[in-house]
């Protein structure tokens, strides 16, 4: 009550404040005055996600450019050698140079990646396989590559370049194709002729003893100089059959029956 008791004071000046009163339960142990007192609290939340699938769809759609100009690449050696320029490699992707350079700096950067992408379906394409399988797949695919046939055609010496399989002690110091400097890419060539060493090594060890181990750097070599080789021998599908064979039993390695050798005899009706 203000002084002198005016209930009109009492009325326009009264406290906004509640009132305490006794606790009501919730049923869960805290009274209704308890959270009208308590300070506010913060609430807590997750930490901060990016919306789901954003990095990964921007990755996948650099893949997917990034593939695509690979395959204009190919187009375009395949069309004009490997002194292509980045403007044919721009029209054959289907992009603006810009795009393309966005991913490749030089001439001898989309080629050396060529090269990779190359030796890395080759790889792919054997990991599944036996080994036997894996060498005449390889074999196959390396004899009608459309790459191998219109460098075969029209840079004779490139080709032969590819095809010159250094010594595993030096690792593969050959100039990368189409390379304008004068010492070339020396360290993504070692690594190409790595990767290819470590692929037939991965097969080579497959359910082998230790003792046979031993003999898998001879064997090394002769299966990758014999793959090599179709980049400037091509085969048929038959003769890489029969070499296979020779080649592994000439490894000391048995070799499963071939799906090829067998084709012609069910073909014909007659007994296998």
């Amino acid at each position: 009550m203000s002084p002198g008791g005016d209930p009109l004071f009492d009325t326009l000046f009264r406290s906004t404040a509640p009132t305490p009163g006794p606790a009501v339960d919730d049923g869960q142990g805290a009274g209704v005055a308890d959270e009208i007192a308590r300070p506010p609290q913060p609430i807590d939340s997750a930490a901060p996600t990016r919306a789901g699938g954003t990095r990964s769809r921007a990755g996948n759609s650099m893949s997917r450019t990034r593939l695509a100009l690979l395959e204009g690449a190919r187009s375009a050696v395949i069309a004009s050698g490997t002194r292509v320029s980045m403007a044919q490699v721009a029209a054959a992707s289907g992009v603006a140079k810009a795009t393309l350079y966005n991913h490749f700096r030089t001439r001898d950067a989309v080629l050396a990646a060529l090269m990779d992408h190359e030796l890395g379906s080759l790889v792919n394409q054997a990991a599944d396989l036996s080994l036997a399988a894996a060498l005449r797949d390889c074999a196959a695919s390396i004899s009608s590559n459309p790459l191998r046939s219109a460098l075969a055609a029209s840079e004779g010496e490139t080709l032969a370049t590819l095809a010159r399989v250094p010594s595993a002690d030096d690792g593969g110091a050959a100039t990368p194709v189409g390379s304008t400097t004068a010492n070339g890419d020396v360290s993504a060539g070692r690594q190409r002729w790595a990767t290819a060493r470590a692929a037939i090594d991965a097969k080579l060890t497959e359910n082998r003893s230790g003792d046979s181990i031993q003999q898998l750097p001879r064997q090394r070599e002769l299966i990758l100089r014999w793959l090599v080789s179709h980049l400037i021998s091509p085969a048929r599908e038959t003769q890489i059959d029969f070499d296979v064979t020779a080649l592994l039993l000439g490894c000391g390695i048995s070799v499963e029956p071939s799906r090829t050798l067998d084709q012609p005899a069910a073909a014909s009706g007659q007994p296998s």
